[in-house]
């Protein structure tokens, strides 16, 4: 049987998107051992997956609050949670975290082959083509065209397998109904995530509140958001086809409300890839730094609104004196694209820099084949493919970088896929 480590703890939508990888593992292995690591405000977004064998929760809080109180409880708490780890003996392991503790497990875990990134001695590590395409595109996003799913079944060496998102929801149907989603009229219900955890990738809070409006002249409305949100919005009241969740709802029952709704509109979000997951209609707003070609939902037919401004996406959103990827997208805009895909009406025009796209999840690669032919002629142009090899030409070096990360890693799938 072989024994993989997963390592993964931070970021509820990094969570969720690692999940095709456990499917394709079962799938390329069939008698394979699972160890999945996650933080415990995490775990949600992986518990009950049918394809982990062993779930390692990372108490974060839980060692940082007993080490205040007492190094040394702290420190034995920590000591129980690595034992399980490093107690055992992997034929693979991948770390999907680029912070020093993920690095620095994957550095010290007893494992035959290991890839992500490692930390050790003051310095990252790594040993694997795709995970140095990782690192090398965060220089260049503008030329990142690999859903980052995609990527992390790359590293792992199932790139070429077909899988799915997984989300295990909580109640059921008629308990969401009734304690969420007691409209008095049956019509559809849309749920609109206002807020990002980043402000500049959301709707403004007049928007939300336009948008809001708007919609539930029409539908049922529930807004969804985390705790403290509420100070965005506040004094919003329930009407008989509204319902503001902000707040209000476990991770358990929010993933339960989305699959509960004829509709989500978003940002790039947790509640996004959430849909995704359940088979959900979405509309996803890409703002700012978010990209979709990056991590638009890994699933087909999402709705993908961001502008193709020349400088998209966003590094400096906090300086940024010119906002336009957010402003052409308005209410009213997106209430057309809420009754394009709940009635079938005609898709509103995308004007100036705004784009429309549906997600597309081929297995294998995830992307718009315009956005594509982009990039392969910008490589074209600076000759940068030359019979597999890298010609020195004068071109940006982080460009030059992440081409040659990128055919280094086509090259590895390529023998993948042969041993396969």
């Amino acid at each position: 049987m072989k024994k993989i480590l997963i390592i993964q703890p931070y970021r509820l939508g990094d969570v969720l998107q690692t999940t095709p990888v456990l499917q394709a593992l079962k799938v390329k292995y069939g008698d394979v051992s699972i160890d999945f690591v996650v933080d415990s405000a995490c775990a949600v977004a992986i518990r009950g997956n049918p394809y982990v064998s062993r779930l390692i929760v990372l108490p974060r809080k839980s060692i940082q609050d007993n080490g205040r109180k007492n190094a040394i409880a702290g420190f034995r708490e920590l000591y129980a949670f690595l034992g399980e780890i490093l107690q055992t003996r992997y034929d693979l392991a991948v770390n999907y975290n680029f912070d020093e503790p993920g690095g620095i497990l994957l550095k010290e875990c007893d494992a035959v082959e290991k890839r992500g990134v490692m930390f050790h001695r003051g310095k990252f590590e790594m040993n694997d083509p795709w995970t140095k395409y990782l690192f090398a595109i965060i220089k260049s996003r503008q030329y990142s065209f690999i859903n980052i799913t995609d990527i992390f079944k790359l590293m792992a060496g199932v790139g070429g397998i077909r899988s799915s998102l997984y989300l295990k929801t909580g109640p059921g149907e008629a308990a969401i109904r009734a304690k969420f989603l007691d409209f008095s009229e049956t019509r559809p219900v849309v749920a609109l995530q206002g807020f990002a955890s980043r402000m500049e990738r959301s709707f403004s809070p007049a928007e939300n509140a336009e948008l809001i409006r708007k919609l539930s002249s029409k539908y049922n409305v529930a807004l969804l958001g985390a705790a403290g949100e509420e100070k965005y919005m506040p004094g919003l009241k329930d009407t008989g086809s509204f319902r503001n969740l902000t707040g209000k709802t476990t991770l358990e029952e929010l993933s339960s409300v989305i699959g509960n709704c004829g509709l989500l509109i978003t940002p790039d979000t947790f509640a996004m890839h959430a849909a995704a997951a359940l088979g959900t209609p979405a509309a996803a707003v890409f703002k700012a730094g978010a990209w979709p070609f990056e991590t638009a939902p890994y699933a087909s037919g999402v709705k993908i609104i961001f502008s193709s401004d020349k400088c998209a996406p966003c590094n400096f959103p906090e300086t940024c004196g010119n906002k336009r990827c957010g402003s052409e997208i308005t209410p009213e805009f997106m209430f057309c694209i809420a009754e394009n895909i709940l009635e079938k009406k005609d898709q509103p025009t995308a004007s100036g820099n705004l784009k429309i796209l549906e997600s597309k999840k081929e297995g294998l690669l995830s992307f718009d084949m315009e956005h594509l032919e982009k990039i392969l002629s910008i490589i074209e142009a600076n000759g940068l493919i030359s019979g597999g090899k890298m010609p020195i030409i004068p071109v940006k070096r982080e460009l030059r970088d992440t081409i040659s990360a990128f055919l280094s890693g086509m090259r590895n799938l390529e023998a993948d896929l042969k041993r396969n």
